[in-house]
């Protein structure tokens, strides 16, 4: 997934899901100039993953505990939204914290396709126009784009 966001030194990266905050140091040793902000819904999660980041002595990420289909618009807008949980649909609010040419990417599941997964990247241009890559074309497809999210 990583690799698909195409980090660069500066990048402004919002990381949805801290877990363990592996992905959160990681995205901080890439994009050393840039600002990082990881969130998760979890409390333990947040503290666990606050405690790793600062073990291995990052600066330039901040773990928030927050609702993760809402974004974190106080930090927006990121260059790079990275969702390391499982979707269906991206909640419009999550699109508008994305820069002009920022990229997106989730792990999605897709329906009707004997429920396969996919990891797709989207890249944010001309305003609010998207278009997608993804690891495995032949298994995804373009997702639903909704101004509120299908289930929550």
């Amino acid at each position: 997934m990583l690799m698909l966001a195409d980090l660069k030194p500066a990048s402004r990266v919002l990381e949805i899901g801290s877990g363990s905050g592996c992905n959160a140091a990681l995205i901080a040793s890439v994009a050393k100039q840039g600002r990082g902000a990881s969130i998760d819904l979890e409390p333990d999660a947040v503290r666990g993953a606050r405690q790793a980041v600062a073990s291995l002595g990052y600066e330039n990420v901040r773990i928030y505990e927050a609702d993760g289909w809402r974004g974190y618009a106080k930090n927006a807008p990121y260059d790079r939204i990275i969702a390391t949980a499982n979707t269906r649909d991206i909640p419009w609010c999550i699109l508008t914290q994305l820069s002009e040419d920022g990229i997106l990417v989730a792990p999605f599941s897709i329906q009707y396709i004997n429920q396969k997964k996919a990891i797709v990247s989207f890249k944010r241009y001309d305003g609010l126009r998207y278009k997608n890559g993804a690891e495995d074309r032949s298994r995804t497809r373009d997702p639903l784009f909704t101004k509120q999210p299908l289930y929550h």
